[in-house]
């Protein structure tokens, strides 16, 4: 009897955990006001596919996401007098993006073929297409990358 009560509270958990991380969201915060964007309306846009190579994790893994330029102009209507962007984590983890608008720059959803959770990093991450001449063994080089991402902030 209590095992079978263990087991329905442990199913029960872990249903619930599922629940919360479908509805996770990303606040944008733009000079005209916030916007909420849930973690499943970013999935269902993300239509790039490449493989980077992650320095954190030290391999090439195939990922899908958002372009952030495109993010940006389809969700922040008033971007044009955007000059950087701020990155906020769940951990408080901030970093400023002033490229923004390079191209370089994908939100990621999925990694390897599944939807990133939050013990994936998720639901949303930030990271550079191309590592460009940088050194992948530097993590330093690497403090612009940014997951776990609850707001992006634009900033004039």
């Amino acid at each position: 009897m209590q095992l079978r009560k263990y087991s329905i509270f442990l199913l029960l958990v872990i249903w619930c955990s599922s629940l919360l991380a479908d509805e996770a969201t990303v606040t944008l915060v733009t000079p005209s006001g916030e916007l909420q964007i849930s973690a499943n309306e970013l999935r269902a846009m993300a239509g790039n596919e490449l493989e980077i190579y992650d320095p954190f994790q030290r391999v090439s893994i195939p990922v899908r996401g958002v372009d952030l330029i495109d993010f940006i102009e389809h969700f922040a209507t008033d971007h044009s007098q955007a000059s950087r962007l701020k990155f906020i984590a769940s951990d408080d983890y901030e970093t400023h993006i002033s490229q923004w608008n390079s191209g370089n720059w994908l939100l990621v959803t999925h990694e390897n073929g599944h939807e990133l959770r939050l013990r994936d990093h998720g639901p949303i991450k930030l990271v550079e297409k191309s590592l460009g001449n940088r050194n992948p063994e530097n993590l330093r080089n690497f403090n612009d990358w940014v997951w776990m991402i609850t707001t992006i902030e634009v900033l004039e």
